[in-house]
């Protein structure tokens, strides 16, 4: 069945088994958990996507790995953080 679904990230390094194929489609902040909705599909297998996080002015490792997926600000204003899927 295809659907959304919504996945929590921790701040660093996240692991997420989403399913083969899944397309992200926003990042945002809810109740202070940078989060990730993506349509799936429930009947194809679970594959592990890895993620990281970064705040604005922090060191990026290994830029050339990583793919954009987006930019979300607490409440607050108080943190920027940029997310990016590692190859």
């Amino acid at each position: 069945m295809i659907t959304i679904y919504k996945y929590e990230l921790r701040f660093g390094e996240s692991e997420i088994g989403l399913p083969k194929d899944a397309k992200i489609l926003s990042l945002q902040m809810q109740r202070e958990i940078p989060c990730l909705w993506a349509v799936v599909d429930t009947e194809k297998e679970n594959t592990k996507r890895r993620f990281s996080t970064y705040g604005t002015g922090w060191p990026v490792s290994f830029p050339e790995k990583l793919d954009y997926i987006g930019t979300i600000q607490e409440s607050h204003g108080t943190f920027i953080w940029h997310v990016f899927e590692r190859k």
